[in-house]
């Protein structure tokens, strides 16, 4: 039996630090933080970096004012300064039963575990925060943002430790941690969303009204997205444990013309609601699927 240990380090691989190595998780939203980190704050108080000034209204404290200014205009202006801020990133990983899906090696669960790891690794190494939010029928585990390594290693200690398991509330979830989170932050889902799209996005959406800055990670396995079955087979909702015996011949196009539907629902309400999101398939390199999203989301910043 692997230890936790042994399985939290396969999550973070020298291919994928290779990769992420001079990557960083922007933010594209305006943020707030306690501590000094890599981000500008769009509040103006007292730091060291220079902004700009403003005219002296009384109750200012006269150490403040720009007494050369003063000299060439004969009005008082106080000085401001940008203030530094620490990206509160909040990754939440979806543990249902659903994620247990594997039509390979690597189930959805344990994909979402390589993501996390990857983004929450960025974050840190940025001398920012990052927090973990493990949810399915409920929020099973939770971990306040902070910014060391030893935090990453207990953090991926639990994932480890979980087994996708229950049912799907999502929405309940998402409404809980809008309301828990108090600073705006940069909030992360990583799930197969198989749930109820509406009741979905109105928790997004309830991040959104809080003025976080929102990503969206859909893991879907490939066989759910091509549906490669020919033969009769019986099929089992793992959930709910429902099972239905079917010709996937005679349900392929039906499957596709549904599922095609559910994911670009997903899509045209993260747009609307200036959510970036983004369909993954679990075929897909973790390693490599990282790189390129952070470096597009770079460019777009």
């Amino acid at each position: 039996m692997r230890t936790a240990q042994a399985d939290t380090s396969r999550f973070l691989d020298p291919d994928t630090l290779r990769n992420l190595q001079h990557l960083s998780l922007t933010s594209r939203a305006l943020v707030e933080g306690s501590m000094s980190g890599a981000h500008r704050s769009p509040y103006k108080g007292l730091s060291t970096e220079f902004a700009d000034h403003r005219q002296y209204v009384k109750g200012d404290d006269l150490k403040r004012i720009d007494w050369k200014v003063y000299a060439r205009t004969e009005r008082y202006y106080i000085k401001r300064y940008e203030e530094s801020t620490n990206l509160k990133t909040y990754i939440l990983v979806d543990c249902s039963a659903s994620m247990a899906y594997a039509s390979e090696d690597v189930s959805k669960y344990e994909y979402a575990c390589h993501l996390f790891a990857g983004l929450a690794y960025v974050t840190i190494k940025a001398s920012d925060s990052a927090g973990m939010v493990l949810f399915g029928e409920r929020i099973e585990d939770y971990f306040a943002p902070r910014s060391s390594l030893s935090h990453l290693r207990a953090m991926l200690d639990s994932l480890v430790s979980a087994t996708p398991r229950n049912g799907t509330n999502t929405a309940t979830a998402l409404h809980g941690m809008a309301e828990l989170i108090k600073r705006r932050g940069l909030i992360i889902v990583i799930s197969d969303l198989m749930d109820d799209p509406e009741q979905v996005m109105k928790g997004l959406a309830h991040f959104k009204q809080k003025r976080h800055d929102v990503i969206v990670l859909h893991v879907l396995d490939d066989h759910e997205l091509n549906f490669p079955f020919e033969k009769v087979a019986t099929f089992r909702d793992m959930e709910s444990g429902e099972k239905v015996r079917v010709s996937p011949k005679d349900l392929k196009d039906d499957y596709s013309t549904e599922l095609t539907a559910f994911i670009d629902q997903y899509k045209r309400a993260c747009f609307e609601n200036n959510i970036d999101y983004v369909t993954i398939n679990t075929k897909t390199p973790h390693a490599t699927l990282l790189s390129a999203y952070l470096r597009r989301r770079e460019k777009v910043r």
